[in-house]
């Protein structure tokens, strides 16, 4: 397998901060994540890591060494969140010392139109259906069981 290794010298420096700014993480090299919705599912060098909010280590996002493969995945941090937008973000200076206030893109869903007609006037569509020979009467018979489960 294909690891790539970043000398040691490199990434204890990129994790120890530059002179005159803190980039280092606050808490003994973790930084916290958070997202509006909370509950966003983190992922770091394609991983999934947990729930927002989490703290995370920095170096899960900038490992020592790491598969090739996952090369595109370094220093980068994904939160995903059914309904959302995927929010991806490269991790700095600044999010390793203040941590990561993620504001995911989500679509509001308007209800389905099956959902704001009654049981009974979906059973009634149903069996016009099978009427008119539209549909088998093994599908009538699912369909049907399927609507009444939902009572």
């Amino acid at each position: 397998m294909n690891r790539i290794t970043i000398p040691a010298v490199f990434a204890a420096t990129m994790l120890s901060g530059c002179a005159g700014d803190i980039v280092v993480p606050q808490q003994n090299g973790k930084f916290s994540v958070t997202s509006q919705p909370d509950g966003a599912i983190v992922y770091v060098m394609g991983k999934e890591l947990g729930k927002t909010p989490l703290e995370v280590k920095a170096s899960q996002v900038f490992p020592i060494s790491y598969a090739k493969e996952l090369e595109s995945h370094y220093g980068r941090i994904v939160l995903n969140y059914p309904g959302c937008e995927p929010y991806e973000n490269t991790v700095n200076g600044t999010i390793l010392a203040n941590g990561l206030k993620a504001k995911l893109d989500c679509v509001t869903s308007s209800p389905s139109p099956t959902a704001l007609i009654t049981p009974l006037e979906r059973l009634r569509q149903l069996e016009a259906l099978l009427t008119e020979g539209l549909i088998s009467e093994e599908e009538y018979q699912t369909k049907r069981q399927s609507i009444l489960l939902e009572l």
